[in-house]
C-alpha cells in the first residue's frame, strides 16, 4: 500500500514529458515517455496523458480501474496452448471451412484484486486430428490432408461431398475415400453438399415445402417417394400434382428430393367434393341401394345414390286426415323405422306441435301454405298490388306469387304520361283533360257549346274530345248534322232561310244595278220596309246621301239593273 501511495504522489508531482524536445507536443504514443512505470499515450489534443494498465489498479489515479484498456480493446486474437503455440492456425471466420473462430483481447479481473489480458470469445477445433472426406477442417489447420489422404471407413457418408476451397471431391480410393480433383465440375444434386461449388449447398433446389423450383417437373408421390397419383388424374377433382423440394434436415443416408403437395384419390364422401377424382361429385359409393328414382321410397337407404337418405320422403309427407292445409292437423305421415321396419307411419301430433301448427282457415296469402284450407296453395290472390301512384291512368302494377314468394318485378306498371284529350287523367294529377278546358264559354274548349249549320237548320251540341287520334284538332263538336228539312226560300228578313250560311241572299241581292238616272249601285234587301213590301232595291250614292230606289233595266248589258232577279227583260219593272 505504501508503494502505491508513493507512486501516486510521484504521478501528481511529475510533469508530463511528451517528446525529447519537451515542447509538450506529440503525434503518436511513441513520442510520450513513461513516468515511474505508468504508461502515457498521445491523446486527441496531441498531449501526453497517463493511462490505466490492465492490472486491476487505478494507475492514473482518476478513481477508475483499467478503464483506458477497456476502451482500447485489442483486435482479433488466437488462443494459445500451454506450450505457447497457437491453438489453431486456420480460423473458420476467414472461409467458413471449420468451426474455429478467433476471439478479441479483453482485460478480465482474476477475482483477487488483480486483472490480466485474455483472448475472449474464441472457439477451438472439434478434433486435434483432421479427418479426410468429411468436408470439415476438424483441427482448424487449413485444407491440408493428413497422411496419405485416405479416410478409411468414411466413404459411405462422404461420397458426393465437395471441398470447394480446394475444388476437390471425395471419391472412393482403395478401401476408403480421398479428395480427388474436381474435374469436370459435376451437376448439383440434392445430397446436402455443394456439388458444383458455385452458390452453396443444394442451391438449385428449393429447401422449403411450397417453394417452386423454376422449370421443375411436377411430382406424384408422398414424402417418402411412394406414388399416390396417376399423372393423368392431376387436376381432376381434389387430385393435384406436387412440387419437388430439397429439405436440409433429412438424414444423410437418405438425402434426396422430396415431393410436397401431391394429393391422390380417396374414397368418395358426401362433402360436395370429387374425392375420388373421377369427374363426378358426391356420386355415392357407386353401388345403388335400391330403386334409383326421385320419388319417396321410405326404406332408410340412399336409393337415388345422391348422398342423402329418404330426402324426398320428407318433402312428400302429408297429413293422415283428409283436411287440406293445416286447419285440421291431428297426425302426419313420416318416414321412420319401427318394429315392422322402414315405412311411412302416421304419427300423432303432440300438443306443442298442434298448438304451433293447427289454426282456423284464414285469407290466402303468398307464403307457400294453404291458408284458407281449400287444398290449393297461394291460389287467391296469386298476385299482390305493388306500391306506387294509382291516380288517374297510373297503375303501380302487381307482383306474382311464385313458390311462396312474391316476385321482385312489378308487372303491368303504368307511369304518368303527357295529358291528351281522351277523357283520362294521363299525367295522374287527379285532373282529366285540363289543358283542353276554359272558363270562357265563348272559347272553343272542352264542354263549351258548339253549333253546326245555320239558319233554321242549325243544331246545337258541345265540344268533346276527338275519337280520331290522328285528327287535326283534339276537339270535335258532338252536335247532330244540320236539319236541312227546315230550309225555305230566302226572303229579306235578316235570316238564312235557305240554310246556306248567308242571310238575305235573295235573288239579285248583291249584284250591280243602275238607278233610273243612270247612277251605278248595288242591289240590296230593303229591311226598312214592312215584310210584305220588302224587295231588292238599287242602292246608290247621290251626293252625300245613300239612296235606295228602283233600278233601270238595260236590256243589252247582261245585268239585272232593276234588282228584280231577271236579266235584260224588255220592260223594266219600276217597282212600287
Amino acid at each position: 500500500m505504501l508503494r502505491y501511495s508513493i507512486l501516486a504522489l510521484a504521478l501528481l508531482a511529475a510533469r508530463p514529458i511528451c517528446d525529447p524536445e519537451d515542447d509538450g507536443f506529440c503525434t503518436k504514443d511513441g513520442d510520450c515517455e513513461n513516468d515511474a512505470g505508468v504508461a502515457k499515450v498521445c491523446n486527441a489534443n496531441n498531449k501526453c496523458e497517463f493511462v490505466d494498465l490492465c492490472d486491476g489498479q487505478d494507475d492514473d489515479n482518476d478513481g477508475r480501474t483499467d478503464e483506458d484498456f477497456q476502451n482500447r480493446q485489442g483486435g482479433p486474437c488466437t488462443p494459445r496452448k500451454e506450450n505457447g503455440e497457437p491453438l489453431f492456425t486456420h480460423a473458420g471466420d476467414e472461409d467458413n471451412y471449420n468451426q474455429c473462430r478467433r476471439g478479441v483481447y479483453r482485460c478480465m479481473p482474476d477475482g483477487e484484486g488483480r486483472a490480466s489480458v485474455v483472448c475472449a470469445g474464441a472457439t477451438g477445433p472439434a478434433s486435434p486430428v483432421d479427418s479426410t472426406c468429411n468436408a470439415t477442417d476438424d483441427n482448424c489447420s487449413g485444407p491440408v490432408l493428413d497422411g496419405a489422404g485416405v479416410d478409411t471407413g468414411r466413404c459411405e457418408h462422404a461420397v458426393g461431398t465437395t471441398d470447394c476451397s480446394n475444388r476437390t471431391i471425395c471419391a472412393p480410393v482403395d478401401e476408403g475415400c480421398a479428395w480427388m480433383a474436381l474435374q469436370p465440375v459435376p451437376d448439383e444434386v440434392c445430397d446436402g453438399a455443394d456439388n458444383d461449388c458455385l452458390n452453396g449447398i443444394d442451391d438449385t433446389f428449393p429447401h422449403k415445402p411450397g417453394e417452386i423450383m423454376p422449370g421443375s417437373d411436377p411430382c406424384y408421390t408422398d414424402h417418402d417417394g411412394r406414388q399416390i397419383l396417376d399423372p393423368s388424374m392431376a387436376g381432376i377433382g381434389e387430385c393435384v400434382a406436387g412440387d419437388y423440394f430439397c429439405p436440409q434436415d433429412q438424414p444423410i443416408d437418405d438425402f434426396r428430393l422430396r415431393c410436397h403437395g401431391a394429393v391422390g384419390p380417396v374414397a368418395e364422401e358426401c362433402n360436395g367434393h370429387d374425392d375420388d377424382c373421377d369427374g363426378s361429385t358426391d356420386e355415392g359409393d357407386g353401388q345403388p341401394d335400391g330403386i334409383t328414382n326421385m320419388q319417396c321410397d321410405c326404406n332408410g337407404l340412399d336409393d337415388d345414390n345422391d348422398c342423402a337418405v329418404d330426402e324426398d320422403c320428407a318433402e312428400a309427407m302429408l297429413p293422415c286426415k283428409d283436411e287440406c292445409g293445416i286447419c285440421g292437423l291431428d297426425s302426419i305421415k313420416e318416414c321412420m323405422q319401427d318394429g315392422a321396419g322402414w315405412g311411412e307411419r302416421c304419427r300423432p301430433v303432440t300438443d306443442p306441435e298442434r298448438n304451433a301448427n293447427r289454426r282456423e282457415a284464414t285469407a290466402e296469402v303468398c307464403n307457400g301454405e294453404d291458408d284458407d284450407c281449400d287444398c290449393t296453395t297461394d291460389d287467391e290472390p296469386d298476385t299482390v298490388p305493388c306500391e306506387g301512384n294509382s291516380v288517374g291512368a297510373c297503375d303501380p302494377g302487381w307482383r306474382r306469387c311464385t313458390d311462396g314468394a312474391l316476385g321482385d318485378v312489378c308487372l303491368n306498371r303504368v307511369e304518368p304520361t303527357e295529358e291528351i284529350c281522351d277523357d283520362k287523367d294521363n299525367d295522374c294529377d287527379d285532373g282529366i283533360d285540363e289543358p283542353f278546358r276554359s272558363a270562357n264559354p265563348a272559347d272553343r274548349a272542352l264542354g263549351n257549346e258548339c253549333r253546326r249549320g245555320s239558319g233554321p237548320c242549325q243544331t246545337v251540341g258541345a265540344w268533346v274530345c276527338s275519337a280520331d287520334p290522328g285528327a287535326m284538332s283534339p276537339l270535335t263538336c258532338d252536335a247532330d248534322a244540320p236539319n236541312m228539312a227546315e230550309a225555305s226560300d230566302e226572303i229579306c228578313n235578316s235570316t238564312d232561310d235557305d240554310c246556306d250560311g248567308i242571310d238575305d241572299n235573295i235573288t239579285g241581292a248583291g249584284s250591280s244595278c243602275e238607278s233610273q238616272g243612270g247612277i251605278p249601285g248595288e242591289c240590296v234587301c230593303d229591311l226598312e220596309r214592312p215584310m210584305a213590301e220588302r224587295a231588292s232595291l238599287c242602292e246608290y250614292t247621290l251626293g252625300d246621301n245613300v239612296v235606295r230606289g228602283p233600278g233601270r233595266e238595260d236590256p243589252e248589258n247582261s245585268r239585272d239593273d232593276d234588282c228584280d232577279g231577271v236579266v235584260d227583260e224588255d220592260e223594266p219593272d219600276l217597282g212600287p
